[in-house]
């Protein structure tokens, strides 16, 4: 936010957007997950996030930086409900605790690897290349995704 003349006060807009959005998206995707199917709906979410991190890069005001964060909002949100109902429907009520533990573990080790890796990448090829590289593996784990993923069998 520096290298475009921002300042701290972007960080609370940013965040405002977001979170505003985020609750309303999550309200909006719900039925909308509960009629395409949760693995649809994963499928959906991560092709859309996939171009996030390249649209943070070009983001060049604090109006874009918003536009990015409300987009990254409603693109994220099926990830969640469907996340959701995978966690009540495919794991026993019994083992949710543990699992949500270990899913915790796992994400916060796959962030703190990814953040060494994309520390990496900006020292040697530049802060470019972090976000096209996100982009990339976004994209990439969205399709291998799409065919790993089970659909799930459930009522409304």
């Amino acid at each position: 936010m520096v290298v475009i003349g921002g300042n701290e006060s972007w960080v609370t807009v940013k965040n405002i957007a977001m979170l505003s959005s985020k609750a309303v998206a999550l309200r909006i995707w719900a039925p909308l997950v509960d009629s395409m199917g949760a693995k649809r709906s994963l499928s959906i979410s991560m092709a859309a996030v996939s171009p996030i991190p390249l649209l943070y890069y070009n983001a060049t005001s604090v109006f874009e930086l918003m536009g990015v964060s409300i987009f990254s909002s409603v693109a994220w949100a099926p990830w969640d409900v469907a996340t959701a109902l995978y966690m009540c429907y495919l794991v026993p009520e019994d083992r949710r605790p543990a699992f949500t533990s270990l899913q915790n573990v796992s994400s916060n080790i796959a962030a703190t690897l990814g953040s060494a890796m994309r520390s990496w990448i900006g020292v040697h090829l530049g802060i470019y290349h972090v976000f096209l590289a996100l982009t990339i593996l976004i994209s990439t784990t969205a399709m291998l995704a799409y065919k790993m993923t089970l659909e799930l069998r459930y009522s409304s």
